[in-house]
């Protein structure tokens, strides 16, 4: 099993009801940030830690 600490910032209300994560695939340049494309890795059922950066809330799913 693998654990993950996710940063979350706009969409971290949303996510949280919602029950899922969220990241752009690239940025406006059409880059990748090794950190969006990190969430890839993550399977059902691994625990993530999530942390967001407004409200400075945390949570474990």
């Amino acid at each position: 099993m693998n654990y993950f600490m996710v940063f979350q910032n706009k969409t971290y209300n949303e996510e949280r009801q919602g029950g899922y994560l969220w990241a752009p695939m690239k940025t406006s340049a059409g880059r990748e940030k090794y950190h969006w494309s990190n969430m890839t890795k993550i399977n059902e059922g691994e625990q993530v830690r999530r942390r967001s950066l407004l409200t400075r809330c945390t949570g474990t799913d």
